[in-house]
Formats: C-alpha cells, structure tokens, sequence
C-alpha cells in the first residue's frame, strides 16, 4: 500500500493494522459505529467525517477557490446569488472509506433543499481523492463537480446562537441520492444527531453567517483529518455561553 495512502486510512480507521485497501472499503463503508457525543454549545462539531479541502472567513461571492479560472464562492456552495453574509466556510471531503453518516454539528430546526445536477449527471470527484491518498505532498484538485454536482442544502435555525448555519452534501458521481433521515420539514435537531446519509466518495461544507470576524474561530486547518459528531471544528468567541 502507497504510504501517503496507508497513513491516511489508518488515520481514518483509528490505527488498525495493514490491510488491502478493499478490505477497509469492504469492512468499512457501511459501517454506522456508535459514537458518546459529548455536547458543548461553545463549539459547533464536525458535520462529516473526512478531510478538510478549504477553512476561511469570506465574502459570499469572494473565491474560496477558482476552477479552470472561475471563482468558486459561498453563493455557489448553497446556490443562491441572493446569498449576501459574510460567512466561515469548511470544506471537508468524504473519501470512500469514511463514514459517510453525516451529523448535526449544532442544535436548532433543520429544514433542507434538493438540486439536481445543472448537466445530466454527477461529475467524479475522483481527483480530489486520489490526491488525498497518493501524493506525499497533498495538492487538492478542484474539479466542476463543485459548481454542477447535485446537493441537498440544510439550513438550521439555532435560537441559542439567534443565527442560521448551512449543511450543504454535495453527491459524487456514483451517488445515486443523498437520503436524509428526517423527510418532514423544521425538525427540531440535536449537536451530534445523524441527520443524512450520503454514498461513497463526496463533500459536505458547513456554512456558519458572522457579523464580525472574531465572532468565530475555525479550530482546523486543510488536510486534517476529522470525526462527524465528535471534532470541534468552530469555536463560537461568546463568554455568554
């Protein structure tokens, strides 16, 4: 096994010994392990197991990266031109070997939005993975999928932070749906709650509005590892809480 690749999935799979790489994938795709959430409403918790590709404080329509020399923004994340807060965008990629039951990173009421794909099918995100995996020195490859792929775009309404915050799965191009667990609208949700399921390799990017940049500190960096319902990825700068 590729050693960039060994040491990733052992990163994912919690230093389990070596194995073929189909094992993991065979052993671990579908798993759903029991997690002890411990709650804080100081932190918003990763959505998403994998690896972050993007962390900053942006305009919505300020480049959080360009592909084929297009800028790719906020706005495009959640696909709303009208989309007019400055926000904390965080990537984090999903490769095939994680888990890829997503969680609720923050309490509040979760209502969600579907869009098709804007061409006919799903670009691979293949690129992206093979980077993650076989590259010593990790360049993340930044494809269309990003601008066509399908998504389902969660926003939560949080009262205790009196501000909404965005859960946006894009699907890759084997996905055939992104299914989440509460069908009906303005569900009352908890930090650390399995909300959506998406298959094999794919993206979520948590979405977070600010007033002032010091409201919030991204607590990881790009290419770091995380754990959907247990990293604290966001510190919320709010001795109130």
């Amino acid at each position: 096994m590729n050693s960039k690749m060994n040491e990733a999935i052992k990163s994912i799979f919690n230093g389990l010994p070596d194995l073929p790489p189909e094992t993991y994938f065979q052993e671990g795709f579908f798993r759903d392990p029991a997690r002890t959430i411990n709650t804080d409403d100081r932190y918003f918790l990763s959505p998403a197991d994998g690896f972050v590709i993007y962390s900053g404080i942006l305009n919505p329509d300020e480049a959080i990266t360009e592909v084929k020399g297009k800028k790719y923004s906020i706005q495009d994340i959640i696909r709303d031109r009208n989309y007019n807060k400055r926000s904390l965008v965080i990537g984090i990629f999903m490769t095939c070997y994680d888990v890829h039951i997503n969680r609720v990173p923050y309490d509040g009421i979760l209502s969600y939005a579907e869009h098709e794909p804007l061409e006919t099918n799903n670009l691979p995100m293949i690129d992206v993975e093979n980077n993650i995996f076989y590259k010593e020195n990790i360049e993340l490859i930044y494809d269309d999928y990003l601008y066509l792929n399908q998504r389902v775009v969660n926003k939560v309404y949080s009262p205790g932070i009196n501000r909404e915050y965005y859960m946006v799965q894009v699907g890759d191009y084997d996905v055939d749906t992104i299914t989440p667990f509460h069908i009906q609208q303005n569900t009352a949700v908890y930090q650390g709650d399995r909300f959506s399921m998406i298959r094999y390799g794919s993206q979520v990017d948590l979405v977070i509005p600010v007033a002032n940049d010091d409201e919030l500190t991204s607590l990881v960096t790009a290419k770091e590892h995380v754990t959907g319902g247990m990293t604290k990825i966001v510190r919320i700068n709010d001795d109130s809480l």
